[in-house]
């Protein structure tokens, strides 16, 4: 599969991983935070997405199954034949940094065309970033660990969603 194609489909991933987060955040009034609630997510999101676009020769799973072979497999269950080990996804795959206060709409405006140094991952990897009061960006890494980019214009495909605005008024 060549490059593009793998990009585009971590692309894909990465809008399902935003739209779960936009739903996340419309049942919670909130982007999720502490140990419990990331876990939860992280568990989510590897079933909902479970495959890395750049490990083409790797064993690749069903949407829906759990990426942890612990879960997916107790120890304590019968098993009829023996299982692969999933080794496509992991729960490190997806990243989750729930309070990035610094995070604004200018900065996202950068990030479009020079993203931070700091934002190199394994390739495959999707990271959520929330400043935890009505704004989170979601970016995937290429083959090169790097944010994808648009092949057309060269800028970083990034997802921005916004959350908490419907709610100020509530109580």
């Amino acid at each position: 599969m060549a490059r593009a194609q793998q990009d585009n489909r971590l692309f894909n991933q990465m809008t399902k991983v935003s739209d779960w987060f936009a739903q996340y955040c419309t049942w919670n009034h909130r982007f999720p935070e502490g140990g419990e609630q990331i876990a939860f997510a992280k568990q989510q999101l590897n079933q909902l997405v479970p495959n890395i676009p750049y490990d083409s020769g790797e064993l690749q799973l069903a949407q829906g199954l759990d990426a942890q072979s612990d879960y997916a497999n107790p120890v304590e269950a019968p098993v009829e034949s023996p299982q692969p080990v999933p080794v496509a996804a992991n729960m490190d795959r997806i990243q989750i940094q729930s309070a990035d206060l610094s995070l604004t709409n200018n900065d996202i405006q950068q990030y479009l065309t020079q993203p931070p140094q700091e934002w190199n991952a394994p390739p495959g990897t999707i990271t959520a970033i929330s400043n935890q009061t009505t704004t989170y960006v979601v970016w995937g890494a290429g083959r090169d660990g790097l944010p994808i980019r648009d092949p057309d214009t060269g800028r970083v495909r990034l997802i921005v969603g916004h959350y908490g605005l419907l709610f100020d008024n509530e109580e």
